[in-house]
């Protein structure tokens, strides 16, 4: 997270019930949501990368977490930029991220379909009702993601 999760609650008194996280990559947050004693099944996260979302699976059986391209619309084909470091991969171009990372590099495309957020709550039966806080680390993409919250 670009500003530590601690820094926040402390900052804003918040009191985390649960966690909807979109661009899970490895899901590197997992530590620090856990230390503020948010239960693990209230912790959903979502990845773009099918083989990120099975690698988490795999080794976190605990993890509750879906493939999917968020977006403002349900079924846009898009093409799905792939980095060479995994976690600057995005539905969008290159932009500044060249400018401040030049040694990161986009390696292939792909092409996937995108979900709204309120779609893939409703067909995961994910209990939003528990969530209060959401990290969006799309890359470019949040205001796209906060629009599919309907």
């Amino acid at each position: 997270m670009l500003i530590p999760l601690q820094k926040l609650v402390n900052t804003f008194n918040i009191q985390i019930t649960g966690i909807l996280h979109v661009g899970a990559h490895e899901c590197e947050e997992q530590t620090a949501y856990l230390e503020q004693k948010v239960n693990n099944d209230n912790i959903y996260w979502v990845e773009a990368m099918q083989e990120k979302v099975d690698l988490m699976k795999k080794s976190n059986d605990f993890i509750n977490i879906y493939q999917a391209v968020i977006d403002k619309e349900d079924d846009n084909d898009i093409v799905f930029n792939v980095a060479d470091n995994g976690q600057s991969s995005s539905m969008l171009e290159f932009g500044t991220h060249q400018l401040h990372h030049p040694h990161v590099k986009m390696i292939s495309k792909r092409n996937l379909k995108t979900t709204r957020l309120d779609t893939l709550i409703k067909r995961n039966q994910i209990s939003i009702e528990n969530v209060n806080f959401m990290n969006l680390d799309i890359q470019g993409a949040e205001l796209n993601a906060l629009i599919s919250m309907g």
